[in-house]
This record gives structure tokens, sequence and C-alpha cells, in this order.
């Protein structure tokens, strides 16, 4: 009997210090954060129970996204900065994770990225999760199916991960937590390149700047240009870190998101901010070009012919541009109902 009480206890032992092994300690996921892009530890089919089941002294905020593009998972797309964001400003004053205000408690963020639809990590099996994406919090003493959902904040940018941040220190107790906004160095570059540009040119010749500044036709495209810049959805696709095109049901490519009116490929914009400057030169060459090639071929037979021709043209672009904003406004809109007779089938292939 005695013999067999020692067996019980020394099966315990070895029980307990092989889960002890198992579970990630502090020093091994700081080592983990300082490798990964961002502080942020990744979650694969090998590491996921270690990094997460306990026992543990420290707490994770772990990230389940999809940047699967034939998913569509915009909200992803939104949010997958801003949890960059997050850690970064954690891991940018806390390299080992450890609060600097309470060393008993320690911080890591940790993310699982379904990059492929038939490949679908085990994580995402193994807690049955059907939408992403999916904040986890993990708190201190618990096993890996002990974690609080977390929800996502409601602003975008660095706006959202400052938001985030302030519940995180509620959440954690902590104050020792900043969020830092990264410098985008090429703005400053490109800001000091234009602007010396601008003052040596100025100087050197200033009667061409003069001329130029004060020329109506660099001041109508310069309105083409903004009015093409503000309507292309640039501005859209960068706070949303929007993919660059899609993957239909079959696995084949596609530029545009079909059926959602409220979001869009980068491709897509690209492509259709393209088709509003073609639309706005040539309503530029009716009002303004064409007259003064009237004026140019004046008493002129040929020139009349070739005046007609160009009107012909032009009509004719502008119409097939018109008749390709009919379609994709029917792609993003299955209700819509107008289209500009059959030509319009020849952009559907875009």
């Amino acid at each position: 009997m005695l013999a067999r009480y020692f067996r019980l206890v020394a099966a315990a032992v070895l029980l307990c210090t092989a889960r002890l092994a198992a579970a990630a300690s502090r020093e091994d996921l700081a080592a983990r954060a300082a490798k990964a892009p961002h502080g942020i530890i990744p979650l694969d089919d090998f590491s996921f129970k270690d990094v997460l089941d306990g026992p543990r002294d420290f707490y994770i905020v772990a990230l389940l996204t999809c940047t699967e593009p034939g998913v569509g998972c915009s909200a992803c797309f939104e949010f997958n900065p801003v949890f960059d964001a997050i850690a970064e400003s954690w891991v940018r004053d806390h390299a080992d994770g450890v609060s600097s205000d309470d060393p008993a408690k320690a911080l890591y963020f940790a993310k699982a990225d379904l990059e492929d639809a038939q490949a679908v990590p085990e994580i995402f099996k193994f807690y049955s999760i059907e939408r992403v994406p999916r904040l986890m919090f993990f708190t201190p003493d618990g096993s890996i199916h002990d974690y609080h959902l977390l929800n996502l904040p409601q602003q975008k940018s660095y706006a959202g991960a400052a938001e985030f941040i302030t519940n995180l220190k509620m959440a954690v107790g902590i104050s020792d937590y900043n969020v830092y906004q990264p410098r985008d160095w090429s703005t400053v570059i490109i800001a000091a390149f234009v602007g010396f540009t601008v003052v040596y040119l100025g100087r050197k010749h200033s009667a061409a700047v003069s001329a130029v500044l004060t020329s109506r036709y660099v001041w109508a495209l310069a309105a083409c240009a903004f009015i093409t810049l503000m309507s292309g959805g640039y501005m859209y696709n960068k706070m949303r870190g929007t993919p660059m095109a899609g993957a239909d049901n079959d696995g084949n490519v596609i530029y545009f998101w079909p059926a959602e009116f409220q979001n869009q490929y980068g491709i897509e914009s690209q492509i259709v901010s393209v088709i509003y400057a073609l639309l706005s030169a040539t309503f530029v060459g009716l009002v303004v070009g064409v007259p003064k090639l009237e004026k140019f071929y004046q008493g002129s037979a040929s020139g009349a012919t070739v005046v007609a021709g160009i009107v012909a043209v032009l009509l004719l672009v502008t119409y097939v541009l018109f008749a390709g904003l009919t379609n994709l406004f029917a792609i993003k809109s299955p209700r819509y109902p107008f289209e500009l007779v059959k030509i319009s089938a020849l952009l559907a292939g875009l």
C-alpha cells in the first residue's frame, strides 16, 4: 500500500513538472516577442497551446484575424494596424513585457491569422471560431480554456489604439502604458524636397513660375486632379488597409468587391479614379479644346471634318466611360437598375 502511495505521488509530481515545462514562461514569451514583427507572438499550430495554457503569471491579449482576401473580412483589415500599434506601444517601453510600476504584472500580445481558407489554423478549430476578428484576454492563473472576449475599439487608426489601451490599463491594473504613433518619415522627406524645389525654382525662374501660377490651364488641371484624388478612394484604402484584390469562390482573382457598396478593393478604387480622370479629360477637351480647334481650322473644309471626328471620338469615349460606371454600380449593388446599352458589358471583365 505504501509503495502504491509513493508511485501515485511520483506520478503527480511528474505530471505537474511536465505541465510546468510545457507552459511558456515570461522569459520565453519576451524572447518570442522580440523576434516577431510589432512584438506580437505568432500563434501557429504547434505553439498556441504552450503560449496560452497555464499555469501562467502574466496577461495575454490574443487576436484571431483573417487576411484571406476571399473571406472579405473588412473589420480584420481595419483592426490589424490598430492591434499592431497597441502591441508596439507596450513593447517599446517594456521589452520584457513586465510593468515598471508593478513587476508582478506582465503583458504580452499574440496573433493567429487565417491567411488561406484551405488551411484553417488549429487554434480556430480548438475554439470553434466562426467569426473574426476575435479578441481574447487571458488572465493569470487560468488555463487555455479561461478567457474573456474583448470588444474592438469604436474608433479607427491610432485613436482606436488609444481607446483600447485606456481600457486595457484598467483591466490589467497598470498605469505605465502609453500609445505611440510611428513617425512617417516619407512625408517629412517629400515635404522637404518639394519645399526646396519650389524655393529654388521660384528664385531662379521667377518669371516662368509666375506664368505657371497665373495660368488658368494649370489651375484647371490641378482642380481635375484634386477632384479625382478626392473621389478615387485613396484615403478610404489608407485608413482601412483594404487588400488590393480578392478572390471568388472558385479561387479566381477579382478586382471589384461584389454586392458590397460600403467596401472596395485597392485596385477597384484606382480603376474608378482613372475613369473619373478620363471623364474629366474628355470634358475639358470638349469644352476647351474643340473651340480652339474650330478657331484654328476656321475656313477649312478638311479642318471641319477633323474637328467633327475629334468630337465624335471624345463623345464615344465619354459614353463608354459612363457605361463602365453603370456596370460597376451594378456589380456593387445588384439592384442597380440602369445600364447604357450592352456596350457596358465590354468592361464587365475588369
